[in-house]
């Protein structure tokens, strides 16, 4: 690992801080993309081979797509568990989307640098690996970067090319740039809570709206308003200068307010993406010198960290489970007063809401075929909020063991009319339709209706008190069920609590196998001569069925082969003599 991040320190702005007089030249040193790619995977393999750094890799390299001219857009994931699916909020830093605004490119990799220099040796950088999904993409632009301009190789202003909310004209998503596609394919893979992308040419952290529906230069607030500032106030105060600045007041600014535009990756991160994010202005002119880029970096070092750590330290979380089962649900989170929702993930039931600390808020749960649930929270300013659910089905468990009682009450009372319970569900009506119209059922009798009426009174008092002890004993279960619900959804340990509720749910799936077995052997007890006689019944059906069959066979035989079997008797008096 030391290896490659030595690597990634040669191969950034820094190695030229005292030879070069600017970043442009500094920066010109890192050669074509592709060249750069070959030895961080180069290095990158190296490191996995040496000895104790196998299983401690955090680094994964991977591309995400290709500019224009066919660069790969290099994509740095930073976790302990790297590419797995974790209970666990993701976070990604953009830089270089302008070509001529390269100072992201250096500050990505300081940043991964010093996380993974610092991996649990600083509880913010230990914090970050273990709880978050870190990704890094240092050029978005590698094209214009080569060329120095703004624009990529087709000429396009990248952060105008993204679909637009107010104009219509970006929308067909097949005619965006190929380095906008592979950003908005990225962002929907990868279910970012958050992310900001790095820019020069002003010192102040940008949230949305960007734009107004009337082209208008004003403050035009987003569903999260109080979201956006709070995430952007936690850069700028921790910025060494961003929070002083006489142009912007805490040194953050809706983006509609300073200038309205169009197309841009922030609001489509926001609406299509489920994700807040920022545009960090970081430096005040574009390709500053050399000597600017480490003092540049430790002003917003803290900024950038605190960033992504706040996606653990504050905010929402919690997982969606179903209550039959505990499987995990992508349930529709809602927080009344903001119209905008997120989803939870498929595969964990996970779900992570960015929220501005100190205020109660009504959260509220809902899935298809579920039960909606509303819950209140209130958020701490120093901890996050933990916020479980257990979504019922629309299908009441109660109801449902009523309605399962009664069925078997009208079966019952069903087929004791006709003399016994069958074993089977419908063994006596298979019978009924099979045997009935043949001549000789009248040699097997039914039993009497005398004996009939005897057995069905018999057999409906049974069958009550069958029914109050099932509805019972699923009662009872499910009271206790759900009153350990409730403890887990208050934010006690959830493993322990999911192993409880799963203990006393699969029991509660199998109430009505179980209660049906109770009242059959409850039943059957008063019935052992009913049931012989059902046995001897079809037992004697089944003989003279055999003895048809055979019958007709031997039958069906003889008549075939009565000629053969003549001439076989008469074979012996071939040779007699005849008469002349």
């Amino acid at each position: 690992m030391r290896w490659f991040l030595y690597l990634l320190f040669l191969l950034s702005p820094l190695r030229s801080l005292n030879s070069a007089p600017s970043l442009s030249s500094a920066l010109r040193d890192l050669g074509h993309e592709k060249e750069l790619a070959i030895s961080l995977e180069e290095q990158k393999k190296e490191a996995f081979n040496s000895e104790g750094l196998a299983n401690d890799t955090i680094f994964p390299l991977q591309v995400i797509g290709q500019s224009v001219r066919g660069v790969p857009l290099w994509v740095l994931e930073i976790a302990d568990n790297p590419g797995a699916v974790e209970p666990e909020p993701s976070f990604k830093y953009v830089g270089n989307m302008h070509g001529d605004e390269p100072l992201g490119r250096g500050l990505l990799l300081y940043l991964a640098e010093w996380l993974c220099s610092n991996y649990l040796k600083d509880s913010l950088a230990t914090d970050i690996v273990q709880k978050v999904h870190l990704h890094l993409l240092p050029s978005m632009n590698p094209d214009g970067f080569a060329e120095k301009k703004r624009e990529n190789a087709n000429g396009v202003d990248l952060n105008r090319d993204f679909p637009d909310q107010f104009f219509s004209h970006n929308n067909d998503e097949s005619k965006r740039q190929p380095e906008t596609q592979a950003i908005m394919r990225w962002t929907r893979d990868y279910h970012f809570v958050a992310s900001a992308s790095l820019h020069e040419g002003a010192i102040v952290a940008n949230y949305p709206w960007d734009g107004t529906p009337d082209l208008s230069t004003k403050y035009f607030k987003s569903p999260d308003d109080d979201s956006f500032r709070y995430l952007a106030s936690i850069y700028s105060q921790y910025h060494t200068n961003m929070s002083k600045s006489s142009e912007f007041k805490d040194g953050i600014t809706n983006g509609a307010a300073w200038y309205p535009l169009y197309g841009g990756m922030q609001d489509w991160n926001y609406i299509h993406g489920h994700c807040l994010d920022l545009t960090l202005e970081l430096c005040g002119q574009k390709w500053p010198p050399a000597n600017q880029i480490l003092p540049i970096w430790e002003d917003n070092k803290t900024s950038m960290l605190k960033l992504v750590a706040s996606l653990v330290k504050s905010g929402l979380h919690g997982k969606v489970e179903s209550a039959l089962g505990h499987q995990p649900l992508p349930a529709t989170i809602k927080i009344k007063g903001i119209n905008h929702s997120i989803i939870a993930s498929a595969k964990a039931g996970d779900y992570h809401r960015i929220l501005a600390p100190g205020k109660i808020y009504d959260v509220t749960a809902s899935m298809p075929g579920y039960k909606i649930q509303t819950r209140q929270v209130k958020l701490s300013n120093d901890r996050p909020g933990m916020l479980n659910f257990v979504l019922e089905p629309e299908i009441d468990i109660n109801e449902l063991a009523t309605s399962n009682a009664q069925a078997r009450t009208s079966e019952n009372q069903k087929y004791s009319a006709i003399g016994s319970r069958p074993l089977s569900r419908d063994i006596w009506t298979l019978t009924e339709q099979f045997w009935a119209p043949l001549p000789f059922t009248r040699f097997f009798p039914e039993p009497s209706l005398a004996e009939k009426n005897n057995r069905a009174g018999s057999l409906a008092s049974k069958n009550s008190e069958s029914t109050n002890l099932a509805h019972k004993d699923v009662q009872q279960p499910l009271q206790k069920s759900i009153n350990e619900k409730k403890d887990f959804m208050e934010g006690s340990n959830f493993d322990q609590a999911k192993g409880n509720n799963l203990e006393n749910t699969r029991p509660l799936m199998m109430k009505g196998t179980s209660n049906d077995q109770i009242g059959m052997d409850q039943t059957l007890s008063d019935e052992g001569n009913l049931i012989s006689e059902v046995v001897v019944h079809h037992l004697r059906l089944s003989s003279f069925c055999f003895m048809i069959v055979v019958t007709s066979l031997l039958l069906f035989a003889a008549l075939k082969g009565r000629s053969r079997f003549r001439l076989r008797l008469l074979r012996p008096f071939a040779k007699l003599p005849t008469k002349a």
